[in-house]
């Protein structure tokens, strides 16, 4: 890393001075990746950005970065928009060859920050579909099971991201004040709210269980024990997986000879095949795991389509949280803590999409409001 003292600094440079091309590319895109995981980026947010860095290099072809210009950084963004990328990927790259060359001037050896001086078409402002209470009913009433329902209401409640439900613990709720406290982005911590429905979900779901993961996977149960007759050798062959931890292959499907199909019936294949394996651990281990974001989606996804809601994406759970707490007459200020929003810039988007309490504020307000002027305001 280049920031420290100036004789740590001299020595980052007496070892880059040897350096040159490719090679120099390749060492400080080597120093950003370790930088990022130091500020404790995101991973997905790491491999993206390095991913971009690599490719930006490879663009050059060779070339050294402190050589670069903004009319690089502009031919890059052409070629990976003549690859078919949208607007909004492309303004990611940018975004992420901005922090780099950030990275790589905070030791003063890139005074040039190409990156900096390119600007793309500013984005159209998009706003979000939300669903109303009663969609909103109907996809949680969809449930066919406690784990569907009691993530569905979790995430309306609450308006967590998939993210922070994934790694949410048992032991991070508290039932009686109706908190949990969960990690979001670049590991912050911060403490939801859900209400008496979502409790009654999650305590349903959870059954008296205390420790783990509050939304795990189904443990799939190993197949057990198999025989069957290889007709090429004219033999019986036994199948088994041994969960031993003393044994070779622990984990592994096994197979072995068991005799000839003329001498034993099928039944005797598997009283040989069990006599065999009789000291030998058969029974898959529980080990309970977390549901990856990718179930959670298509957990939400399913819901959707049996209430005939369209495509249905968990974020819009956080989206309708979001505008049914301000509708109701939430402070924008509390929306923000508890979505966990950095900026209020970030949480203002649902000002916009609050239109129930901008027709209220309109009708209070306005000298011919509805309110005010009566409900024939036509007249």
């Amino acid at each position: 890393m280049f920031y420290g003292s100036n004789a740590r600094r001299c020595q980052h440079f007496s070892h880059l001075s040897m350096l040159s091309g490719t090679a120099l590319n390749r060492e400080l895109v080597d120093r950003y990746r370790r930088w990022l995981s130091g500020m404790e980026y995101g991973l997905r947010t790491q491999g993206n950005y390095v991913k971009y860095a690599n490719e930006f290099c490879e663009f050059l072809k060779g070339r050294e970065l402190t050589e670069v210009s903004h009319f690089d950084v502009r031919d890059f963004l052409t070629m990976c928009a003549k690859r078919g990328l949208t607007l909004p990927s492309v303004n990611y790259i940018l975004y992420s060859l901005r922090s780099f060359f950030d990275f790589l001037n905070m030791g003063g050896l890139f005074r040039n920050l190409a990156p900096r001086v390119v600007e793309l078409k500013p984005l159209p402002e998009k706003i979000p579909r939300v669903l109303s209470a009663s969609q909103i009913a109907h996809l949680i009433n969809a449930a066919t099971n406690s784990r569907d329902r009691a993530l569905a209401e979790f995430l309306y409640a609450t308006g967590c991201r998939v993210c922070e439900v994934v790694a949410l613990r048992v032991e991070d709720i508290n039932f009686e004040a109706r908190t949990a406290r969960v990690v979001g982005k670049n590991r912050k911590h911060r403490v939801v709210i859900f209400g008496f429905l979502a409790a009654c979900a999650l305590k349903t779901y959870l059954n008296g269980r205390k420790h783990g993961y509050v939304f795990q996977a189904l443990v799939r149960k190993g197949a057990g024990p198999r025989v069957w007759k290889w007709n090429r050798a004219r033999s019986w062959i036994g199948r088994v997986t041994v969960y031993d931890r003393n044994h070779p292959f622990p984990g592994r499907p096994m197979s072995c000879f068991l005799g000839h199909d003329l001498k034993m019936t099928k039944r005797e294949a598997m009283a040989a095949l069990k006599k065999r394996i009789g000291y030998l651990n058969i029974n898959r281990p529980d080990r309970p795991r977390p549901l990856t974001t990718g179930i959670m989606q298509e957990v939400i996804s399913t819901l959707g389509a049996r209430a005939k809601l369209g495509r249905i994406t968990p974020y819009m759970l956080r989206h309708a949280f979001a505008t049914h707490m301000l509708d109701g007459g939430a402070d924008l200020r509390e929306i923000q803590e508890l979505l966990g929003h950095k900026s209020l810039n970030t949480t203002q988007i649902y000002t916009h999409v609050s239109r129930s309490k901008l027709l209220a504020t309109f009708d209070r307000c306005h000298p011919r409001g509805n309110k005010r002027y009566g409900n024939s305001s036509h007249r």
